[in-house]
């Protein structure tokens, strides 16, 4: 598993990817290979289920399965495995934004557009 990992890393400076994201995905790749010695659906399961326990972020484990779908399609492509595991699982969905809604006042406001008169921005651009 740490060759083709260390094979991925190569095709990924070859593919002149960052080196934030060359090294964020080694050390997610790295911990998996620690975990499990293939990439299958019990190991992703168990992985997920290891990252839950060390209570890593939402957005942390989306990184970490990112990663390996990557890998995955990687080792697809070059043909390791004939298809991805990983695309049977789904990232953990992250934190929902409430839109919040504008008054009646700041609905009137923006449907008025800009305010005019002399203290308007109207004509105070300058070249």
């Amino acid at each position: 598993m740490k060759t083709l990992i260390e094979n991925y890393i190569t095709h990924l400076k070859l593919s002149n990817a960052s080196e934030n994201t060359i090294r964020s995905y080694r050390g997610y790749l790295l911990d998996f290979a620690r975990f499990a010695d293939k990439l299958d659906v019990e190991a992703i399961e168990g992985y997920l289920g290891v990252l839950h326990k060390r209570q890593f972020s939402k957005a942390s484990t989306r990184r970490a399965l990112a990663t390996l779908k990557s890998f995955g399609r990687w080792m697809v492509n070059e043909s390791v495995i004939p298809e991805n595991p990983v695309d049977a699982f789904h990232p953990p969905r992250g934190r929902t934004h409430i839109q919040q809604r504008l008054t009646e006042e700041q609905a009137r406001q923006l449907c008025e557009g800009p305010p005019s008169g002399r203290h308007s921005l109207r004509g105070t651009a300058s070249f």
